[in-house]
């Protein structure tokens, strides 16, 4: 009778001692939201034949939209423990013959916004230009400083982020 109760009385230590092991693979503390945005002067929109912006979609994977307008935003959300958000810029430019005003107010900024949880991790307005009164012969060159311009941070499980200044986008 006592061989019977103690080896039940160990059992059960046993599984109280195994209840308490868990795994050390961190958890995520929600999932992770990007808010990317992207906006530019009418001067600028005019001197492109095209802008595209390539962008991290919800599982990190690449996308890419044309700009219809003078502004531009995607939320993406990731249940990914580590989370890669971030967008590139890729200007198509007129040539200095197809402008047709003397004078241009170039301006441009990008922005992101990433939260895990709910709690702000990051914001960021990592692009920006900005040239006032420049000359059709000076668009060219002010607008190739925004040509491949890249903004991303890596948010990991526990809501920490790191800002990426480089991107892949093949």
């Amino acid at each position: 009778m006592k061989k019977t109760l103690l080896m039940l009385v160990s059992a059960m230590f046993c599984l109280v001692g195994l209840n308490g092991c868990g795994s050390d693979k961190d958890e995520p503390v929600g999932d992770a939201t990007a808010v990317y945005g992207f906006t530019i002067s009418q001067d600028l929109f005019d001197a492109c034949d095209l802008i595209v912006i390539r962008y991290k979609d919800n599982n990190g994977g690449n996308r890419m939209e044309s700009m219809s307008g003078l502004s531009w935003s995607k939320t993406v959300t990731s249940n990914q423990s580590t989370a890669t958000f971030g967008y590139k810029i890729e200007l198509s430019v007129k040539s200095e013959s197809e402008l047709s005003k003397d004078s241009y107010n170039l301006l441009a900024n990008g922005s992101i916004a990433v939260t895990r949880g709910g709690q702000q991790s990051s914001n960021s307005s990592a692009i920006h230009v900005e040239k006032a009164n420049c000359s059709k012969s000076e668009v060219g060159n002010i607008l190739r400083l925004l040509e491949g311009k890249t903004t991303g941070y890596r948010v990991d499980s526990k809501g920490a982020s790191t800002q990426l200044y480089e991107l892949s986008f093949n």
